[in-house]
């Protein structure tokens, strides 16, 4: 197990089945059992695809299907489905995907679309496999509003 002497967290949420997820600047993300004090750390693993896309963790939620949604600083967004990350980042090739690789929020309405909060510019259409990507807000205080509907 990771000793961690110090880190800051930048993100906090209690899910469902009452872990603890810490979002770090530097340090990754970290899950705490607080019945059994059992902690898992997650770190960006730069030649691994499925593991968490940047140690600095900036918003985290989870949604109604109990995947956790991970917004980052510059490694975009990640959803971790209790077995390993699938990231979301900027595809500039192809013009779709996130504008930017810095997610600022993430929230859920009671339609349960996904709203995410990223750093400035605007979005284009993007389809992950999953679901389905609608611009909703143009930007607004340099913050992109966005809505996935799944399919």
């Amino acid at each position: 197990m990771e000793k961690v002497n110090f880190l800051t967290a930048s993100s906090i949420v209690k899910d469902k089945a009452g872990n603890l997820w810490l979002g770090t600047n530097g340090k990754g993300l970290i899950k705490l059992n607080e019945t059994t004090g059992e902690r898992h750390f997650f770190r960006s693993k730069r030649d691994d695809m499925t593991s968490l896309s940047s140690d600095i963790v900036t918003a985290l939620h989870e949604d109604y299907t109990n995947k956790m949604w991970i917004g980052t600083f510059m490694g975009g967004l990640n959803v971790y489905d209790g077995g390993r990350f699938k990231r979301y980042e900027v595809q500039e090739k192809n013009n779709k995907g996130l504008s930017n690789q810095s997610i600022y929020g993430i929230t859920e309405d009671s339609d349960q679309n996904l709203w995410i909060a990223t750093l400035g510019a605007e979005l284009t259409d993007w389809t992950p496999v999953e679901r389905y990507l609608k611009i909703l807000i143009e930007t607004i205080a340099n913050y992109v509003l966005i809505s996935f509907f799944p399919h």
